[in-house]
């Protein structure tokens, strides 16, 4: 499972993320700056913070020198550059290079956030780490400089919504760069920074395609971490519906988790079975068919029993029977997941999981 974890907001409890399954938070620099490490490590736990975020804008290279000793003071994973409103990538660039002896001693990793120009409200526009290629250029420039493979991409779905780009695009362009996913969601005219599936452009369209960036993620080999930097929605929740929203986030990192290693959760080494034969089951014959080819299919119309589809033969339910429960992983690849569910119990088929074909649609 990714590494899951949220933005640190001063009205969270550490209780409530915590308990709720989300146990690291990345921090805002400007939080801890003036904080002695042990009261650090004593407010947010042994292992508490996973990143520190800082501006790149608020960053002097005296001051980048800092950071770094205290990211690696507090054990911290990763620092994040975040990029909003820098109009030229030099700033990073001399920064890099001014302090390249140190860069080139320390293995932090260092991620350069996707970002834009607010140029009056509800209307941004492109700055200099807006866009895949140049954001690679950049990546690439800060490892030269620094003589380090250290440099990698954060990458914020939310910014990229503001500029209304390509989000599954850019994700395709980036690959393996992205180290870091930064999620938050947004109307596409204000940095909202609400949880995913808040907005819809259209009806029944979710303001980001959130199935088809995961999808692409997970041909890219992404891992995590997973942040939700989710500011609006915490500054809007009142303390006692916390513990639910961070409910809901960690329960959307989960599901999301699951198809970033789907190839993982069907490499068991199990016989696969499809339940259902119609466009699901060619979408998951298209996209993993190759690799984990199912022993065959099982469909409820019984005028398709013992017809072979796309190189599979079609059987009855039943015969999923045949195969020890031990040794098979069964796949309900129909949209009445509900009914056929119920179907396999009656069968005495307890366990079985649901294909979600959406987040693969774009897989080769």
């Amino acid at each position: 499972m990714c590494p899951l974890a949220v933005q640190w907001q001063e009205n969270l409890t550490k209780q409530n993320w915590i308990e709720c399954g989300i146990f690291q938070t990345e921090v805002p620099y400007s939080f801890v700056e003036e904080m002695p490490v042990q009261e650090i490590l004593q407010k947010y736990g042994e292992g508490g913070i996973v990143g520190i975020q800082i501006p790149l804008l608020d960053l002097t290279a005296d001051h980048f020198v800092e950071v770094l000793e205290k990211c690696e003071a507090l054990g911290v994973s990763y620092l994040v550059l975040e990029t909003m409103e820098v109009t030229r990538r030099e700033y990073l660039l001399d920064l890099v290079e001014e302090v390249g002896a140190m860069l080139s001693m320390d293995e932090l990793p260092i991620y350069i956030e996707n970002g834009c120009r607010m140029l009056r409200p509800r209307y941004y526009v492109h700055g200099p780490f807006s866009d895949a290629g140049a954001l690679l250029e950049i990546e690439q420039a800060c490892n030269d400089l620094s003589g380090t493979t250290r440099f990698g991409i954060c990458f914020s779905p939310g910014y990229a919504n503001l500029l209304g780009q390509n989000i599954r695009g850019m994700v395709m362009k980036l690959q393996s760069h992205i180290k870091l996913l930064h999620v938050n969601e947004n109307d596409g005219f204000q940095n909202d920074k609400q949880m995913p599936y808040t907005f819809t452009s259209t009806r029944n369209i979710n303001s980001i395609e959130w199935s088809s960036v995961i999808g692409e993620l997970q041909k890219a080999g992404f891992a995590g971490p997973i942040v939700f930097d989710v500011e609006g929605l915490f500054a809007m929740t009142p303390e006692p519906l916390q513990a639910q929203m961070l409910r809901l986030l960690a329960t959307i990192g989960k599901e999301w988790s699951m198809h970033l290693f789907y190839e993982e959760f069907l490499n068991q080494g199990k016989q696969i079975v499809l339940f259902g034969a119609g466009k699901m089951m060619l979408n998951y014959l298209i996209s993993w068919g190759n690799r984990f080819p199912p022993a065959f299919v099982v469909d409820n119309n019984e005028a398709a029993w013992g017809e072979v589809r796309e190189g599979v033969r079609i059987q009855g339910p039943q015969e999923i029977l045949k195969i020890p429960p031990e040794e098979r992983l069964v796949l309900v690849c129909n949209m009445h997941y509900d009914e056929i569910g119920q179907q396999l119990k009656q069968l005495g088929i307890q366990e079985f999981y649901n294909y979600y074909d959406h987040y693969f649609t774009y897989l080769p």
